[in-house]
């Protein structure tokens, strides 16, 4: 299929004017013709996947997302009409079915029973016939052998919300899940250029259509009704004031692998409307390389410098070259290129440099201590994010009035970027609780809300998924609501970084719903520094990550 566009007509055009009715982005009619009300409809499209370039067009990437949302709602009408009729699939039949065989395996990938991502493929084979039989078991329904997909077993999945042993049983086997992630890894071919859980995708993770909503779900924390965790083992206190150290328990981390060098978690409650935070550390204050996990602090120091000079709309702020507009990119644009690493945009690491440039690393290193409070004098804010700039030299434009409020006087960068996971934490709760801390001498200095709901959009799109992977593993995506999950790789030779902030309502004891709301900023090193840890430092970091939620969601002791 070529690409569809303004004044394109045909077979193809319909297809696709029948798809964004099916799946809700109506255009006037199925003319053949890709007339305006059909751009619109794609663009509108296009936005509710905030990854993919929203203008219009529908080339091989957005082509692909249309595709999946159809095979979905097909999968979900051909597994209602087994569950509806008389007649069992045998194997055969449901591998026929790709859109049926794909949505079963999202069922059984909600509960904990198969994995997510790349493998929900359609290829019903031994993997998801397993699950199938481990579902059937677990709920007490009689299941011939081979597996068949009978009317009651697929009522049974459309009903079956979460299976319990999965989270309380299953889920505190720290050494199954290990082998389970590690088997996934093997499974799917990784490889240091391309990992199971670094590489996840925000393609294919279950909450991709709920990241434009991540902003307000965010402005309204406060008055959500759901009580927040009761950890009677943790001791929580106000959040600190801008600059003032954290005061760290670094008892508590001790499960964690001891792959896991250094971490910081930071979990949340709201008490009468305000927030008090406990603070768990391993290592977390040691300054060491945390490589494109760092990229969102030259954004954040950007915000901070525009202050209230932003335009009512961020799609009217430009970042270009000074001078000459050959190298130009919108700001919502730019943030995303930096986190999401998108198909075709090859410049994450360039924009980031970009971002730097508007401050010298001195200024930058002062900023981080004066937000944070970590004085060390370690702290080295120096690495490029690699040879290549996206601009040069660059300066901001606000289109609305073509003023500059922002122009880089231009600096070198070498060296590294060696900061603690407890900045990063902090810096990404600051972020995701910005609405909670009040007054404003606990917020990011000087950064609006206006800004950051950019950012945060675009903070769910990072290709590393471990907080999904954990959901899923924990069978916990149908019995929590509302989520909002943001977060930054970092990776090269040195080591592998993630920080994420992650909000939800959590639903998994009936009647007993709590808000989560935490941040986690853990590092582990490649040692020795070669491809032949890549692997293993992903499988750590992504079972790491679901102790910490599991602990978190059934309020275990830390």
């Amino acid at each position: 299929m070529g690409t569809l566009r303004i004044g394109s007509s045909g077979t193809e055009v319909v297809d696709l004017q029948k798809a964004l009715i099916k799946i809700g982005f109506a255009p006037s009619l199925t003319s053949g013709k890709f007339d305006t009300a059909t751009r619109d409809a794609v663009v509108k499209f296009q936005k509710s996947r905030v990854w993919l370039v929203a203008d219009g067009i529908v080339g091989p990437i957005s082509q692909m997302e249309i595709d999946y949302a159809v095979e979905d709602i097909d999968g979900e009408t051909a597994l209602k009409s087994v569950a509806s009729g008389t007649t069992s699939l045998n194997i055969s039949a449901i591998n026929d079915n790709r859109p049926l065989a794909k949505k079963v395996q999202k069922k059984l990938n909600a509960l904990g029973l198969y994995p997510g991502g790349k493998l929900i493929d359609g290829d019903f084979g031994s993997r998801s016939q397993k699950a199938l039989i481990d579902f059937c078991q677990s709920q007490g329904i009689s299941s011939s052998s081979p597996i068949q997909l009978s009317p009651s077993i697929a009522n049974s999945l459309s009903a079956t919300l979460q299976i319990p042993e999965i989270l309380t049983v299953r889920g505190k086997d720290t050494s199954q899940i290990l082998k389970k992630y590690k088997d996934i890894e093997q499974f799917v071919g990784a490889s240091d250029a391309k990992l199971a859980f670094l590489d996840f995708g925000v393609e294919v993770t279950a909450y991709k259509t709920h990241i434009p909503e991540y902003p307000s779900r965010l402005a309204v924390t406060a008055s959500i009704p759901e009580p927040t965790s009761s950890h009677s083992s943790l001791k929580f206190s106000p959040y600190p004031a801008r600059g003032t150290l954290a005061s760290i328990d670094t008892n508590t981390l001790k499960f964690l692998d001891a792959g896991i060098t250094e971490a910081c978690v930071v979990i949340g409650q709201i008490n009468s409307g305000k927030l008090e935070t406990t603070w768990l550390g391993k290592n977390a204050l040691t300054s060491d390389e945390c490589l494109s996990a760092t990229k969102i602090i030259p954004i954040l120091n950007v915000l901070c410098q525009l202050g209230n000079k932003l335009p009512s709309d961020l799609d009217n702020l430009s970042i270009q070259n000074q001078g000459t507009v050959d190298q130009t990119i919108r700001f919502p644009s730019a943030l995303i290129d930096v986190v999401s690493y998108r198909k075709g945009v090859p410049h994450s690491n360039g924009l980031a440099k970009t971002f730097k440039l508007f401050s010298t690393p001195d200024q930058i290193e002062s900023w981080i201590r004066g937000q944070t409070g970590n004085k060390d004098p370690n702290l080295n804010f120096e690495g490029p994010y690699g040879p290549f700039d996206f601009i040069n030299l660059p300066e901001i434009v606000n289109l609305e009035n073509n003023e500059k409020p922002l122009i880089s006087e231009g600096n070198s960068l070498s060296k590294d970027n060696d900061i603690s996971v407890y900045d990063l934490a902090r810096l990404m709760s600051m972020i995701g609780w910005h609405q909670l801390l009040t007054p404003s001498g606990l917020q990011l200095e000087n950064v609006e809300w206006k800004g950051l709901e950019s950012f945060i959009t675009a903070l769910g799109t990072d290709t590393a998924r471990y907080i999904d992977v954990a959901i899923e593993t924990l069978g916990l995506v149908n019995v929590i609501s509302s989520p909002v999950i943001l977060s930054k790789l970092g990776y090269g030779n040195e080591a592998l970084v993630y920080v994420a902030f992650v909000q939800f309502v959590d639903e998994h004891i009936p009647g007993s719903p709590k808000l989560r709301t935490f941040t986690i900023a853990l590092r582990t090193d490649k040692n020795p520094p070669d491809a032949s840890q890549a692997i293993p430092s992903d499988t750590k970091m992504a079972a790491a990550v679901t102790e910490i939620v599991r602990r978190i969601v059934t309020e275990e002791a830390f």
